[in-house]
């Protein structure tokens, strides 16, 4: 029987990657209804246990243990969350070893860092077992200490890729994002990924649960949103040790256009190392 999913079948790879709860899993599910597209949530925290025997995988073996044979497709759109820095490791391994006939794109999402802890914040009590987790300094230092470490590596990737930053709050306010997005990762946009809510294949979707059970179109709504609970809250952690560096990225990450490049952006590089 023939190979249904041969993996010299993609002309293309886009990975994303991006901390958690930064809009990695609604921008996925918009290029994931595009007739050429075939993607991947999550493929590694998504299977924990597989994270370290996939260390070095090659391309042809990722395909293999990844992606649904049958699917039609010619362009691999994998997205990944930086829950832990190995998993921003296996995306880099999976960009460096796609072969010379795939063109490679890394898309780096980033979102007002303040935005993502209130966002992971309720994650963690409606899905994960914390219903009772409080918004305070403890809650907010641990968080910080990882989204910090997470932003460094991040930057270093994106800097070594020449990747494309998304950036989450322009992007979510731009009428054009998605179209401009496709565009820049060599797709022709389609009406379907306009809507995507009504044509995504919601069994596939790993990441924001919200997208799997109620997806709903990219807008301001949650970042406006955010905005007026952080307004709320910020006091319980204002005090802590890591809220000035938090500050600085958030205030970086304000100004990034919807889309642009690392090599443009060199004062986000350095806000993301600690700089």
């Amino acid at each position: 029987m023939a190979d249904d999913n041969p993996p010299d079948r993609f002309r293309k790879l886009v990975a994303i990657i991006a901390p958690p709860r930064s809009g990695t899993t609604v921008v996925t599910a918009a290029l994931s209804v595009h007739s050429d597209v075939v993607a991947v949530f999550e493929p590694w925290n998504a299977n924990m246990e597989r994270i370290d025997s996939t260390c070095g995988m090659t391309f042809d073996g990722f395909v293999e243990t990844f992606v649904p044979a049958g699917r039609p497709g010619s362009v691999l759109v994998v997205k990944e969350t930086a829950t832990y820095l190995r998993y921003i490791d296996r995306i880099e391994e999976l960009v460096d070893g796609a072969p010379p006939t795939v063109t490679r794109h890394l898309v780096v999402i980033l979102r007002n860092p303040f935005h993502a802890f209130l966002s992971e914040v309720q994650a963690r009590r409606e899905w994960w077992g914390a219903a009772d987790l409080e918004i305070d300094a403890q809650t907010f230092a641990l968080w910080a200490k990882r989204m910090l470490s997470s932003c460094r590596r991040i930057a270093d990737l994106a800097e070594s890729q020449k990747a494309l930053l998304l950036g989450y709050d322009a992007f979510g306010r731009d009428i054009n994002g998605m179209q401009a997005l496709t565009r820049m990762v060599g797709l022709e946009p389609e009406r379907a990924q306009f809507e995507f809510e009504k044509h995504l294949d919601r069994s596939s979707v790993r990441g924001d649960l919200h997208v799997s059970s109620e997806p709903r179109p990219i807008s301001p709504r949650s970042i406006d949103r955010r905005e007026i609970e952080l307004a709320s809250v910020v006091d319980r952690f204002s005090a802590t040790p890591e809220y000035p560096a938090i500050v600085r990225l958030a205030e970086a990450f304000a100004t990034l256009p919807s889309l642009s490049f690392a090599r443009q952006q060199p004062a986000i590089l350095s806000a993301m190392r600690g700089g």
